[in-house]
């Protein structure tokens, strides 16, 4: 079969007939690398004080991204799997593959009005490199300490209307159903979600926006009699968090954006309420060859490993700079410092989780072609945690992380050198 054949064939069976009169397209992202960690299996400081520290162990990791898309007039489709696997040299218990898969579908219902549509299906672990790529790419999140397996699934929406080349208004749902496989005893079984809704006034260099947020979870029954009473109940943890917020450019490489406003939650349906400051502050400076980000915040969100609500603060920062241009090498640090503490829980103050994580990376490109890149990079997280109540899995880990890899894409539109 030849390659267009074979092209139009693959977008029929993903996105349907009308497939044939849309653009495919076939990317591949590959990776491959390896480093040197001190906690490969991420676990807790108790555990590791008890069982011994093994000392560090050498791993090495390769990953793949592939993606099918299709762009036609009125609508855009994407259809991408993830793999990542991980090997260590002296600790094989504590290997694993990650997989995911995740579909994008955007349509312009209208010139102003434009409805995406998502879902997607993960299977992860806690892991000292999936926690570091996961740093680098700007996620930072407090986990179940140990060796932890899940699948999760998701779902969302959203709708832009710009009502005008001024006024817009911005609509989501998101969904998120955490499933612990193996031995995840700790971690519980649930739903959770949240609906946004924004309305925003531009001018040229500033623009004002009201937003509403709300989420809620629902913990499924728990039949583990090890686990604390609370957690066998079923509960209903919500919040409602109303801001206002503005942005601002001062030039075109300097801009701040700020918005403030209350967030409201509370544990259960019919529990009082309780309610505190919400909304976020930032600066972002971007002027080649160097760029930097720093703000602070304090909102309530849903965990990815645990149905329940978490109001969380945290300040977070970066700084890049870029040596050369042809052939460019890019200097990174980052830092994040957050503490999350749950709404469903009567003692707020002991179910809590801190999270502290800080890294060096550089990534050198020695042709634009294939997108090659060489990555190198240190990944250091210290995390506190209650282990009680719905964070029962979430103790105190340390973590270092040494790694260098190597990744390309194909295919390549970039002249050869």
């Amino acid at each position: 079969m030849k390659r267009g054949a074979l092209a139009a064939w693959l977008s029929m069976l993903v996105f349907g007939a009308t497939a044939r009169a849309q653009t495919l397209s076939v990317n591949d992202q590959v990776s491959a690398g390896a480093g040197m960690t001190d906690n490969p299996g991420f676990r807790s400081d108790q555990v590791r004080a008890a069982q011994g520290t093994p000392g560090l162990d050498a791993f090495g990791n390769v990953g793949n991204v592939l993606t099918l898309g299709v762009a036609g007039a009125e609508s855009s489709h994407h259809l991408s799997y993830t793999f990542g696997a991980t090997r260590y040299l002296r600790q094989g218990g504590q290997s694993f593959m990650n997989h995911a898969l995740q579909w994008t579908s955007m349509f312009q219902l209208s010139e102003r009005l434009v409805l995406t549509l998502g879902a997607g299906v993960r299977y992860l672990a806690t892991n000292a490199a999936q926690l570091q790529a996961e740093a680098m790419a700007g996620v930072f999140e407090a986990r179940p300490s140990g060796n932890y397996r899940l699948f999760s699934l998701s779902a969302g929406q959203g709708l832009v209307w710009n009502i005008s080349n001024q006024w817009g208004v911005k609509q989501g749902v998101s969904v998120t159903v955490p499933i612990p496989v193996g031995s995840s005893t700790l971690l519980e079984r649930g739903v959770s979600g949240a609906v946004d809704l924004a309305v925003s006034r531009t001018w040229t260099v500033a623009a004002v926006r009201g937003t509403l947020r709300a989420g809620g979870a629902r913990p499924f029954a728990h039949t583990d009699t090890m686990l604390p009473p609370e957690m066998a109940t079923r509960r209903l943890p919500h919040f409602v968090e109303p801001l206002v917020g503005l942005n601002y450019l001062f030039t075109p490489t300097l801009s701040a954006d700020a918005a403030g406003g209350v967030v409201f939650s509370r544990r259960d349906v019919g529990a009082p309420w309780h309610y505190g400051p919400a909304g976020s502050v930032g600066l972002t400076w971007n002027r080649l060859p160097g760029s930097a980000m720093v703000g602070a915040y304090r909102s309530a969100t849903t965990s990815l490993w645990l149905p329940t609500i978490l109001v969380t603060s945290g300040v977070r920062g970066s700084v890049g700079y870029q040596i050369g241009e042809r052939q460019p090498l890019m200097l990174s640090a980052f830092g994040s410092y957050s503490v999350g503490r749950t709404v469903s829980s009567g003692d707020a103050v002991q179910r809590k989780a801190v999270h502290y994580v800080t890294g060096l990376g550089a990534a050198f490109s020695p042709t634009m072609r294939y997108d090659l890149r060489i990555v190198g990079g240190y990944f250091f997280a210290l995390q506190k945690g209650s282990g009680q109540g719905e964070l029962a899995a979430f103790n105190d880990v340390r973590q270092n992380v040494f790694s260098l890899g190597v990744s390309a894409g194909f295919p390549s539109d970039a002249p050869p050198f």
